[in-house]
């Protein structure tokens, strides 16, 4: 396979506007959380954010996570903007008489993307993945995430009563990034698409298998456990624009799409290829003339994972 993800020029701190914050706070945000999602909330190791995902009783993933632990207590949902307000009134439907509140905390804060020495600029020497790290003077909070190959990436909150660092690349290099990292996100196109090993989660440590029940929980884990994965997620590129929800086909083959793009972002030089992260049926993974938008159309190149799937857990 080609090997254009293996350095990356990603550089800088990008302003994510199209992000949002979900704030779950109160004395069973932690409780409440161990209910709905699908990674333990419960027996979290100190100063560890979670990655994670809000699925639908088929198991069926509205929206995706990252989640840190806010300095004020509660947590801290990351997702895309774009779907904030529908997992908020989603999950309002299960509070019920739990002590917790919901908020959008757009007007709390901001979140940056922090690419290369600026990422490693906030965090400890060999800092593990998912390790947040708080600045008890400011309130900011920076979370450790899958690196880029040779780029280290972080994600900051950073209050509206502290000073951010000044933006220096656009968010189409930190999409960049993340594709290269193959680290997805549910977006309001694919919202309801995948089951998380579709993507990818369990080998992003995004699922856990030994907590208690979630919505989808059995769905996800008799996917896991009977090899009903039928689907996966690889990094590819194409020397035309890449959307997410475009299908991909297989080249002289019948009308049916084997995949779909699942996350994109653009070439960072007219010379170079447009990026996304892909989920593909397994058996067209393995060497297939792959095309995006129909069977005669433009090239689809695979490039694997800087990360091992786990076949088992």
């Amino acid at each position: 396979m080609p090997v254009m993800f293996e350095t990356t020029s990603c550089q800088g701190v990008s302003a994510l506007n199209d992000w949002g914050c979900l704030w779950v706070q109160g004395a069973d945000a932690s409780t409440f959380l161990q209910q709905q999602l699908s990674h333990d909330f419960v027996l979290v190791p100190p100063n560890t954010a979670r990655f994670a995902a809000y699925c639908n009783p088929q198991g069926r993933m509205m929206a995706t996570f990252v989640a840190f632990p806010l300095p004020i207590g509660g947590w801290g949902l990351v997702l895309p903007q774009a779907l904030l307000e529908s997992v908020r009134k989603r999950l309002s439907m299960f509070v019920l008489r739990a002590k917790l509140t919901l908020t959008d905390a757009k007007a709390e804060g901001q979140l940056l993307g922090l690419m290369g020495d600026d990422a490693l600029a906030q965090l400890p020497a060999d800092a593990p993945v998912w390790l947040c790290q708080t600045d008890p003077a400011s309130g900011t909070v920076v979370v450790n995430l899958p690196s880029a190959p040779g780029t280290a990436r972080a994600l900051m909150w950073c209050p509206t009563t502290a000073t951010p660092p000044p933006i220096t690349a656009d968010q189409a290099r930190w999409d960049w990034a993340a594709i290269a990292a193959g680290m997805p996100w549910v977006d309001a196109v694919s919202s309801l698409s995948f089951v998380p090993q579709m993507l990818n989660l369990e080998s992003l440590n995004g699922v856990n298998f030994k907590k208690g029940c979630y919505p989808g929980q059995e769905v996800v884990a008799r996917s896991q456990f009977r090899g009903a994965i039928k689907r996966r997620t690889q990094r590819a590129s194409a020397q035309a624009e890449l959307k997410p929800g475009q299908a991909v086909f297989m080249a002289q083959a019948d009308r049916e799409p084997v995949g779909v793009v699942v996350n994109a972002a653009p070439a960072s030089t007219p010379d170079d290829s447009a990026v996304a992260l892909v989920c593909l049926r397994t058996e067209a993974l393995q060497g297939a003339d792959l095309r995006v938008q129909a069977p005669d159309g433009p090239a689809l190149t695979l490039h694997g994972l800087p990360y091992a799937l786990l076949e088992d857990i």
